[in-house]
């Protein structure tokens, strides 16, 4: 269910969640210049972006919430 967890990979996911979130708010901004907001033209794509960001940060979440238990 969720990828293996290597504690090496943690500067490469920063790395890689700071850019997510870049195109995330560059595709949000893309999304909304469309002024046609349906399902398939604005949520879908928006819950996708926004999914797509939760999975690259979990492993971050997970250690962080860890290491201040």
């Amino acid at each position: 269910m969720f990828p293996e967890f290597k504690e090496d990979d943690l500067k490469k996911k920063e790395i890689a969640i700071y850019e997510k979130i870049k195109s995330n708010k560059k595709r949000i901004q893309e999304l909304l210049d469309n002024k046609i907001y349906t399902f398939a033209s604005f949520l879908g794509p928006y819950q996708t972006i926004q999914t797509e960001l939760s999975d690259l940060s979990t492993e971050i979440s997970h250690v962080n919430s860890v290491k201040n238990s």
